[in-house]
């Protein structure tokens, strides 16, 4: 399913953030 791709990139995405601040 496509909205649960996108709900696991967005967590990725999250964590890819937290990591840079």
């Amino acid at each position: 399913e496509l909205s649960h791709l996108v709900e696991e990139a967005n967590e990725e995405y999250e964590i890819l953030m937290n990591d840079l601040m």
